[in-house]
């Protein structure tokens, strides 16, 4: 696994507590998500928890992932997630 930055691992931990948050399942914790986590697979995450977790990205990090070019490329995999919203709040600095 790559190294990631501080402000990358904020955004992770933000990320994983939004991700948990939606899951239909109690019984999953921290440590079940990691950055190669897939959402649509690995969760099980519908057309509703995806749509949730859009509105959710938007909400905590003052970002519309649907602005990147490539955003539906990145909206699987948790690694991505987070490099996505990186770049997006790097854009809007």
């Amino acid at each position: 696994m790559e190294r990631i930055t501080a402000m990358e691992m904020n955004v992770w931990d933000d990320l994983k507590k939004i991700v948990l948050s939606l899951t239909e399942s109690g019984e999953l914790n921290e440590s079940i998500i990691t950055l190669e986590t897939k959402l649509i697979e690995d969760l099980e995450f519908d057309s509703v928890q995806l749509m949730m977790l859009l509105n959710e990205i938007e909400r905590k990090f003052g970002v519309d992932f649907t602005d990147l070019e490539d955003f539906q490329d990145k909206f699987n995999l948790c690694r991505l997630l987070v490099e996505g919203i990186e770049e997006l709040i790097g854009n809007n600095r």
